[in-house]
């Protein structure tokens, strides 16, 4: 029933997609197949795919020769990214990569300690809400306790990925924890050595950022711009001249391909209001 609400909310909605120049979306860890169904949509429906670097020239004024485009981001850099490659290079496509430093050293992301012990996304939320000291106590707990397989991809991946014509590496924090949670020291801390970091090992500058889990002030945003130019949030919509550089939208996509076209269609939200109207 699901799907088939999204199937006309997406035929709902597609006319107004004429509207938008620039449709902006993220993944962070989907199948071969709901990527390439993506891709695959966008090439029938005649859209160029453009790197982040011509969405930032876009996005200060500059004039791009297509009349609508696809930018596309992954957050945090999963191992499984590295099996879209194929897929990549078939079509053609540029991609960029948001990656925290710690997950790709360790191995692992701080919620999948998480779900394995509580086996309840619900609880990741609450730990998001704990004050810093707080969740890094309890984070670190878990940790010892915990042994899990590698999720995220290795450093030596990351400097294979950057390598690729296709693809650009760029910063989503050192440790990926809730920006807001964090005093002023260990704001500037995530953001300026995930910067440093990046730029010695991968030899090449950083310009662009992902806010980790879209979580943001008006502090972050003024921390963010000293060491970016240009950052990227989870609110979901479509960016133009007139976005704000240091808050750049983009619409979130799971491995739901008719929930993906609702949303990008930008009628998905149809979804929850339906939702509040049965539970009445």
């Amino acid at each position: 029933m699901k799907s088939i609400i999204a199937f006309f909310l997406y035929y709902l909605g597609y006319i107004k997609l004429k509207q938008h120049k620039i449709i902006s979306i993220y993944f962070h860890n989907p199948s071969i197949q709901t990527f390439e169904r993506i891709i695959k949509w966008g090439k029938n429906k005649n859209y160029k795919f453009i790197d982040t670097r011509t969405l930032y020239s876009y996005l200060t004024g500059e004039d791009i020769t297509v009349d609508k485009a696809i930018h596309i981001t992954f957050d945090d850099g999963w191992k499984g990214n590295i099996d879209l490659i194929p897929i990549i290079e078939k079509y053609n496509i540029p991609i960029t990569i948001f990656v925290p430093i710690d997950p790709i050293i360790s191995g692992n992301f701080w919620w999948e300690f998480v779900v394995n012990k509580y086996n309840n996304f619900d609880i990741v939320e609450q730990f998001k809400k704990d004050p810093y000291d707080i969740f890094l106590s309890k984070v670190e707990s878990l940790k010892k306790d915990i042994s899990l397989n590698r999720s995220a991809i290795t450093i030596e991946e990351l400097k294979v990925l950057d390598n690729h014509p296709l693809i650009d590496i760029q910063s989503h924090s050192f440790s990926h924890p809730i920006l807001t949670n964090l005093s002023e020291e260990l704001l500037d801390f995530e953001l300026k050595e995930s910067k440093q970091f990046l730029e010695q090992f991968l030899n090449k500058k950083i310009q662009f950022f992902s806010y980790p889990n879209g979580s943001l002030t008006s502090r972050e945003v003024e921390y963010v711009a000293r060491y970016y130019k240009c950052a990227f949030t989870t609110v979901s919509s479509y960016p133009s001249k007139n976005s704000d550089l240091m808050q750049v939208p983009r619409i979130a996509l799971s491995n739901d391909y008719w929930g993906n076209l609702a949303k990008i269609a930008g009628t998905w939200s149809f979804i929850d209001k339906i939702k509040k109207i049965c539970t009445r």
